[in-house]
């Protein structure tokens, strides 16, 4: 608990590190159930050299027929400067008041979306572990449309 949220950490482990030495889709959290974001981050275990690293969290919404829409940094957007060494955690506020006022970012992530993290500009070197801080919807999953209980 966090000044009275629930919050929680989606993503930031498992046993292999992120490069952000070439472009492209680099990790996925599959998010388990209604949030809304309140953070994006990236703990660095590999220094950023050369040139700065930009670290892009798109929201992907799969429909029943398995098409999917992406958003472009929906969900937030870190640039790992030079300067950014190992172990430390680079981060961006990406909470509902802020999206509010830029109309940019997600207020909330349903159960079944998927949040991929897109190297969008490479560094010549740097590895890391992204993570997400969600506060959880006390919604009941059965008052939830994408939350189906198995027989």
């Amino acid at each position: 608990m966090w000044g009275g949220k629930q919050l929680v950490q989606l993503g930031g482990q498992g046993t292999a590190v992120v490069s952000v030495a070439t472009t492209g889709d680099k990790y996925y959290i599959a998010v388990p159930f209604r949030c809304r974001p309140i953070r994006v981050g990236f703990t660095i275990t590999t220094a950023i050299t050369i040139t700065a690293a930009v670290v892009n969290f798109d929201r992907i919404t799969y429909t029943a027929t398995g098409s999917n829409t992406r958003g472009d940094c929906d969900v937030g957007q870190i640039t790992l400067p030079i300067s950014a060494y190992a172990y430390k955690c680079y981060y961006d506020e990406t909470d509902a008041s802020t999206a509010v006022t830029t109309d940019t970012w997600r207020e909330t992530l349903s159960e079944g979306d998927v949040i991929v993290v897109q190297c969008a500009t490479a560094a010549t070197a740097g590895e890391g572990f992204p993570f997400i801080v969600v506060e959880v919807d006390n919604e009941r999953p059965a008052n939830n449309a994408n939350m189906v209980q198995s027989a």
